[in-house]
């Protein structure tokens, strides 16, 4: 709607009778959803109004709940504000404040302050002091989602910043409806998603400073004191500077830090051979679209390869199948048979909703001896793992 039916003098009255105000003037917040439930809640008198947003605090709150005449089945606590003209209201009323104001001695339960950034290893690899980094994340594929959040991890740990976590999107689910939040805790440890995605596009951090890209923010950072939150939604570019050597973005212990997880999944390689890993975009690509890749370059390189070692052990990760958006699919399994023809181990993904299956693919190309990657962000993840060829 692009109209408000009350305004902020329809509230005067209250004020004048000397009660608190908390108008929510932005109702896209989380926060401000969760704190007037955390009030209603807790409250020794709670006085309801006619909604559901009212009847959920009510269902938690155990002191003084006063509910208007319309609820069909109130729990014991409550009583009917609305007919005062019962013989029982005002002694009704009365036994509800007493048990609200006895409630009060009660102690509440002090809870630890909110969380403000990501507090995992990987995130602080600097002094605590240090000014902190978030990036957004993407509304895509998980590739394209974990991509921005291990650059930004890298732009972070070059720059002597801590990495402060992402700006969530407000949908988990990727676009092959693979939950992002499972496998990101697969890859940087259980619980890990509820360190990065403290935050959300609808509920943000105050920042100090927001840049549009990583060479903007680079050549600020002259300007950025301790302790101060710093915003760089795109940071794809953050090999800007070629005379600065990759390695300090990404030095191999960081790549392996990222690899952690992974290294713990089983792996289909043939024992005592060198595996090599080929990673085709297939799925979503159109035939015609520049980024699948062609055979014949895959082939190239298989026998190249295979000429330097005759025992190499092949294995091809790809899917016909298109995302589930889309109802009809570019690719069959009858394009990937030149490849089941020269020896090499298919592995397809029929299903591409299942979580494992992309985290085992991602497992074998960062560890495998040879990635031969694709013009995907899908490839770029665990190329960065993967610290051999």
């Amino acid at each position: 709607y692009d109209y408000d039916y009350w305004t902020r003098k329809d509230f005067v009255g209250y004020t004048e009778r000397g009660m608190k105000l908390h108008l929510d003037m932005k109702i896209e917040d989380n926060d401000a959803v969760l704190s007037a439930w955390a009030h209603f809640a807790r409250a020794n008198v709670f006085i309801m109004s006619q909604s559901s947003f009212s009847m959920v605090p009510a269902y938690m709150n155990m002191n003084c709940v006063i509910y208007p005449s319309n609820i069909d089945t109130p729990l014991d606590n409550w009583v009917n504000g609305r007919d005062e003209r019962r013989a029982s209201y005002l002694q009704d009323l009365k036994n509800c404040v007493d048990k609200g104001y006895r409630e009060k001695k009660t102690p509440i339960p002090v809870t630890a302050a909110p969380k403000t950034a990501c507090g995992l290893e990987v995130c602080n690899l600097h002094d605590p002091s240090s000014a902190k980094l978030w990036v957004l994340e993407h509304t895509d594929g998980a590739g394209h989602r974990m991509k921005a959040i291990i650059e930004g991890m890298a732009i972070a740990q070059r720059n002597k910043l801590n990495f402060g976590g992402v700006v969530g999107q407000l949908q988990p689910l990727t676009d092959q409806h693979v939950n992002f939040r499972v496998i990101s805790d697969a890859i940087f440890g259980a619980g890990a998603s509820q360190e990065l995605y403290l935050f959300n596009i609808s509920h943000r951090p105050k920042f100090t400073a927001e840049f549009e890209n990583a060479r903007a923010m680079e050549g600020k950072l002259k300007m950025v004191n301790p302790g101060d939150k710093l915003y760089c939604p795109a940071v794809n570019e953050w090999g800007w500077d070629k005379k600065v050597p990759t390695a300090t973005y990404f030095p191999s212990w960081f790549r392996k830090m990222l690899r952690d997880k992974l290294d713990e999944f089983p792996l289909d390689f043939a024992p005592g051979k060198t595996s090599v890993v080929m990673h085709l975009r297939r799925s979503d690509l159109r035939r015609d679209d520049t980024r699948a890749t062609k055979d014949a370059y895959y082939y190239r390189l298989w026998q190249e390869i295979g000429e330097q070692l005759p025992d190499a052990d092949f294995h091809v990760w790809s899917s016909p199948r298109n995302i589930p958006a889309e109802s009809t699919d570019f690719w069959t399994v009858k394009d990937f048979n030149g490849y089941k023809d020269k020896g090499m181990t298919l592995h397809l993904d029929m299903n591409i909703e299942d979580n494992d299956s992309v985290l085992k693919a991602w497992a074998h190309m960062a560890r495998a001896n040879i990635f031969v990657m694709s013009q995907s962000s899908f490839s770029a993840v665990p190329a960065y793992m993967n610290t051999n060829c």
